[in-house]
């Protein structure tokens, strides 16, 4: 016994946990042989489980032998703690600085959450909306006009939002082949238990942090509710419906991308009234003209984020012979103009700041 132990410790000193001891495994492997068969007993004498007729005792075995050799993984335990230990010390003051600004960075995000506030429980739901990146029917209505006939257009739209109860049904296949997990996991079931802890956490992000279900939010998890809705046509294709519920929906999306491309090369973006970066740039030198920090303006765009604007100033200042005059009636539509003394401006126009941004300026909404 004394030399079986001394040839275990040599092999350890050689060969780390390899060489441990066989015994360690050769009574798991054993088991898994037995437990192999009595799966195999089990597809033959028809009882319908999934696993073994005996109950399976893996975790409690591996107990046991972690208990009988709790000295040798103590001693392997101990050897990792010295090398992170070793690791730590190096490297302490870089981790916890890391962690210093992550934790500033998320905390500080956290609180103040998305501009504009909003409800907790309608941006917790976004798992449920993320269809809208994968339909595109609102885009094309709201800034294209439509070249199709509009019973063609709604039927294409009508085909494409199929997308909203392809995904709910495929999370609902998903809970429910979580929830009949009661041995080893499928690589289905597996799949089904990344997706809905993944929803899970956008939920908990959308819903703490107020953001809103828009189109552009769902960039970074739509393969999520691609997966959704793939489970869902697997589901369905035993009654035939899953291929043509899934051709509808890959029909309607591709007719929808051919007419926004062929509006929005003919007529551009229309409805929304954007101005282009050009319009812009033309807008920024003509402010040069002039010393206004503020002026009035009917663009929506423009209202929401003046930053657009200056920021062209600051990038194209006016030249430094330059004397701007002050105006006080400036009026920014698709150019720059002087209301008449007395006109009143359009309807909806606002007061926007136009002075250039400083160079120090960061994207921090309480500075807009």
């Amino acid at each position: 016994m004394g030399a079986e132990l001394a040839n275990g410790r040599a092999r350890r000193g050689s060969g780390g946990l390899q060489a441990a001891d066989n015994r360690f495994w050769e009574p798991l492997v054993a088991a898994t042989v037995r437990q192999r068969g009595a799966q195999a007993h089990c597809r033959r004498c028809g009882c319908g489980r999934s696993v073994g007729c005996p109950p399976r005792r893996q975790p409690a075995r591996l107990g046991w032998l972690g208990w009988q050799h709790r000295a040798t993984l103590w001693r392997d335990f101990r050897a990792l703690c010295i090398v992170g230990a070793v690791v730590l010390l190096l490297n302490g003051f870089y981790f916890a600085q890391f962690a210093g600004q992550l934790f500033m960075r998320l905390g500080g995000s956290m609180q103040k959450g998305y501009p504009g506030g909003g409800s907790r429980f309608a941006s917790a739901l976004a798992p449920l909306l993320g269809g809208r990146l994968l339909c595109g029917a609102d885009y094309l209505q709201n800034l294209a006009r439509l070249s199709a006939p509009d019973w063609l257009h709604a039927v294409a739209q009508g085909c494409a939002l199929l997308i909203y109860p392809l995904a709910w049904l495929g999370i609902g296949v998903a809970v429910r082949s979580a929830w009949r997990i009661t041995g080893e996991q499928s690589v289905r079931q597996s799949v089904a238990l990344v997706l809905l802890a993944a929803l899970g956490w956008q939920a908990l992000l959308f819903g703490a942090m107020r953001i809103p279900a828009a189109p552009q939010y769902f960039f970074g998890t739509f393969p999520l509710h691609v997966l959704a809705a793939w489970l869902a046509v697997e589901a369905l294709r035993k009654w035939r419906l899953g291929t043509v519920l899934g051709g509808l929906y890959a029909i309607g999306c591709a007719f929808l991308t051919l007419e926004a491309a062929i509006s929005i090369h003919h007529y551009g973006f229309e409805k929304p009234l954007w101005p282009t970066l050009s319009t812009s740039v033309n807008i920024a030198r003509e402010l040069n003209r002039y010393s206004d920090t503020t002026v009035l303006t009917d663009s929506a765009v423009y209202q929401k984020a003046p930053q657009a604007l200056r920021a062209l100033r600051l990038l194209l200042p006016p030249p430094s012979d330059a004397t701007p005059n002050a105006s006080g009636r400036l009026l920014i539509t698709n150019t720059v103009a002087e209301l008449a003394p007395g006109a009143e401006p359009p309807p909806g126009s606002q007061s926007i700041e136009i002075t250039p941004l400083p160079k120090d300026w960061v994207p921090d909404p309480n500075t807009w």
